[in-house]
């Protein structure tokens, strides 16, 4: 916390002593458009940055001098930047709709880009384990994706309705925070909201979900897939935190307490996981 690292419309970096305000040296300067996004590698050693010329730059944060050349492959400003918790590699997000894993000691891209949003990427961040990346986009959705596969793993996580600026892991990576231009906060429980979600990708193409009567399963299980189907077709998300107003209402057929207490889902998710049992998905 000795430091502090900017990126500027002036297309430059600046390291600045976090006591004094002080600039720790010249600016760091190769970006020929807008520095979007700074980031201080885990060890504080390096620096990454992401610009408006559609590269990642590394950056040794003692001399200010750059660690090999740009890494180029997005093809529209780069919005977002981070390391993984151990620096071996870095995320970036794009105005391309994509986010991008690279090598952090190579800058060679690891796999093809991470493909999905519809819009542009406002935000990106690995996990506290460093095998999953959350990101944030114009597309107001929020997607978490497997960081070695590059897979989602299931659907966008929506509730926000404009564009989310912002996302990040709680530190024990159970939680996940996105901040919106709808002017709202969203806390999605990986173990809840977030997995309710992922259950019911699972689940809602099953035909034997879809249309439990037409197959000979009896009525136990005919009652508990057809409180599944009720489920996935209005799964629950976390209310918005807002400043000075009322928690927004519940969604159609969920409570407004069910929204706000993940124990109240584990009802819901005890009948999603009997159902994938009994599916074997």
């Amino acid at each position: 916390g000795r430091r502090i690292v900017s990126g500027s419309g002036d297309n430059t970096v600046r390291v600045w002593d976090a006591a004094s305000g002080k600039p720790l040296g010249p600016p760091l300067q190769g970006h020929t458009d807008w520095v979007r996004s700074v980031a201080f590698s885990p060890d504080g050693r390096r620096i990454v940055s992401g610009s408006g010329d559609n590269t990642v730059r590394v950056w040794d944060a003692a001399s200010g001098k750059p660690l090999g050349p740009p890494l180029q492959g997005h093809t529209d400003w780069v919005r977002s930047v981070a390391f993984s918790p151990d620096g071996r590699r870095i995320v970036s997000g794009s105005g391309d709709n994509t986010v991008r894993v690279w090598d952090a000691a190579s800058g060679k891209p690891l796999g093809p880009p991470l493909q999905g949003h519809t819009t542009w990427l406002s935000s990106v961040a690995f996990s506290p384990d460093g095998r999953r990346i959350v990101s944030g986009s114009d597309d107001k959705t929020v997607r978490v994706w497997d960081a070695a596969s590059g897979k989602p793993l299931g659907p966008p996580l929506q509730g926000h309705t404009d564009s989310v600026r912002s996302v990040a892991f709680s530190p024990d990576g159970r939680r996940i925070v996105s901040g919106s231009a709808d002017k709202t906060v969203r806390v999605w429980d990986a173990s809840g909201f977030v997995a309710i979600q992922l259950a019911c990708h699972q689940l809602r193409h099953h035909q034997l979900l879809l249309h439990p009567e037409t197959f000979q399963v009896g009525k136990d299980f005919e009652a508990i897939a057809m409180r599944a189907r009720a489920i996935c077709a209005n799964p629950p998300v976390p209310p918005p935190l807002t400043m000075g107003a009322s928690p927004a209402p519940a969604s159609k057929g969920q409570s407004q307490s069910s929204l706000r207490l993940p124990a109240a889902l584990k009802p819901l998710l005890q009948t999603l996981h009997q159902v994938k049992r009994l599916l074997r998905v």
